[in-house]
């Protein structure tokens, strides 16, 4: 299942995706957040490259602490948006972990409580 929607605390889990077609792949998020694992008291790390750390999803949980910009060898990890398009995929794997709960803005991140760098 993935975490999709949005949901005044209620967040739909889609079973069928474009590239989950019911092979029983689950990550069980909603059992671990119901047995109290959110990430809260974890910092996370994105090896990746640029973070939009001001993003609707992710700036109450960026700690600036976790972060650096591998790219531009400095502790900005803003994308650099330009013609090639290559600095943004940290910003969609930072979400993924650590996308803010009831936000209304698009989802949830696994470990909506963890802070992200």
């Amino acid at each position: 299942m993935y975490v999709c929607g949005w949901g005044g605390g209620e967040y739909k889990l889609v079973k069928r995706t474009w590239r989950n077609r019911g092979n029983g792949l689950d990550m069980n998020v909603r059992k671990a957040w119901e047995m109290g694992y959110t990430g809260k008291r974890v910092v996370v790390t994105i090896l990746d490259d640029g973070i939009e750390k001001d993003h609707p999803d992710l700036y109450k949980n960026y700690d600036e602490n976790a972060s650096y910009d591998v790219n531009g060898h400095d502790p900005d990890p803003q994308p650099r948006y330009d013609y090639t398009n290559e600095n943004r995929h940290g910003t969609r794997c930072a979400g993924e972990v650590a996308a803010q709960a009831d936000n209304h803005v698009c989802s949830v991140g696994v470990a909506f409580n963890a802070r992200i760098g």
